[in-house]
């Protein structure tokens, strides 16, 4: 009971120490993922730098997109280094943070357009970027934070790619069967 009582009243300086024990398949795992989105994100980096009249509008929901496009980059980077160096804590939080930033940049196309819900891959993509990936992240964080579940928090943050990448395969299966 005195362990568990430790593992949830854990401090905040606590929060980002070493983790020794940190099962590599863990480490992989997270540094898999990081590296994944850092591909991803790295794609859309040059929206920062063309003409902003594409992106939705000039207004707050063109800075949320351009923001979280900048934002995604430097977390997949921590995710990376923490990975690296055994701060499973830090790339939890890192890869979660990733994470949201994708829920940000789906937030100003929804508020706009709506969320479609006909049967289809593709939108149920777009349902879980938009609805699930945020309680997915927090919850990844809280876990990583606040409790001794550092396995849970690992499985959680790394989660949204999961499903980004079944939607890649998705893909390139019905584009082999069907053709492009």
């Amino acid at each position: 009971m005195a362990t568990r009582q430790a593992a949830i009243t854990m401090t905040t300086s606590d929060a980002f120490a070493p983790d020794p024990a940190s099962p590599l398949s863990l480490r992989l795992l997270l540094l898999l993922t990081a590296l994944a989105e850092l591909v991803d994100s790295a794609s859309s980096v040059p929206a920062l730098f063309m003409d902003h009249s594409r992106i939705p509008g000039p207004s707050l929901g063109g800075a949320i997109i351009l923001t979280a496009i900048a934002l995604k980059p430097p977390l997949a980077v921590a995710a990376i280094g923490g990975a690296l160096i055994k701060r499973m804590r830090l790339a939890v939080c890192a890869l979660a943070g990733v994470s949201i930033c994708t829920w940000f940049n789906y937030l100003p196309s929804v508020a706009s357009y709506g969320l479609d819900l006909r049967y289809n891959w593709s939108n149920l993509q777009t349902f879980a970027d938009a609805e699930l990936v945020l309680p997915i992240a927090l919850a990844a964080i809280f876990l990583a934070l606040r409790t001794g579940r550092l396995n849970w928090a690992v499985a959680l943050a790394c989660l949204p790619t999961a499903i980004r990448l079944a939607g890649l395969i998705a893909f390139f299966m019905a584009v082999s069967i069907h053709g492009f």
